[in-house]
């Protein structure tokens, strides 16, 4: 049960690194959102795999 909650907790925190991420690229200019936007997108699909 301890590493199915622990699991969990791992994902969220993924999760929020990969939306505080995103937004930090949305702030910037539109070229430099869409590529720093799929890749961050790309690396927190590939961290929940």
């Amino acid at each position: 049960m301890a590493d199915t909650v622990t699991t969990y907790i791992k994902s969220l925190l993924r999760q929020i690194v990969l939306y505080v991420n995103y937004f930090k690229v949305f702030s910037d200019n539109e070229h430099s959102k869409s590529l720093n936007g799929m890749f961050f997108l790309n690396k927190g699909l590939s961290y929940n795999v």
